[in-house]
Parts: C-alpha cells; structure tokens; sequence
C-alpha cells in the first residue's frame, strides 16, 4: 500500500513537470513563429512559455493530481499493480 502512495506521488510530479514542458514548448513555438525582425526568438518563446504555464498552473497541478490518484487507484500507472502473491 505505501509502494502504491509513493509511486503515485512520484507519478504526480513526473505528469506534472512533463506537462508543464510541453505546454510552455508549444507556447514558445507558437510565439517564436511569429516573430517581428529583430526579436529573439529564444527571448519571446521563454516569456510566452512562462506566461501560459504560469497562468495554467493550478489546472495542471490537479490534472497531474487527478491522473496520478485514479491511476494509482485502478493500478493503470505502472508501479502501482499489486503482486498477485502479496496482500493489500
């Protein structure tokens, strides 16, 4: 059961940064693509990224939050199965 907790906890953080990652990288790159002469691309996609992750951050800590506790529930999450020769 605690082997259950912490791998949900660690899938948690693990859903949580990832999705912080790829939403800030689409961000950048939607920003970067439309850039004026003169700007700098890395400048504009890392403020762009920022802002949407920074504005989406609750929702993306309790999605990460919601997957990581169903997941574990159901056992979907891997390390979170049970051994069939173990109880609970």
């Amino acid at each position: 059961m605690v082997k259950r907790i912490v791998f949900a906890i660690v899938w948690c953080v693990v859903l949580y940064f990832g999705a912080c990652v790829v939403i800030g990288a689409i961000a950048g790159g939607i920003a970067s693509a439309n850039l004026q002469p003169g700007q700098d691309a890395a400048a504009v996609g890392a403020h762009a990224g920022a802002s949407v992750v920074g504005l989406y951050r609750p929702y993306i800590g309790l999605g990460a939050l919601a997957i990581a506790v169903v997941g574990s529930y159901f056992e979907i999450l891997p390390g979170t199965r049970r051994n069939p020769s173990s109880p609970g």
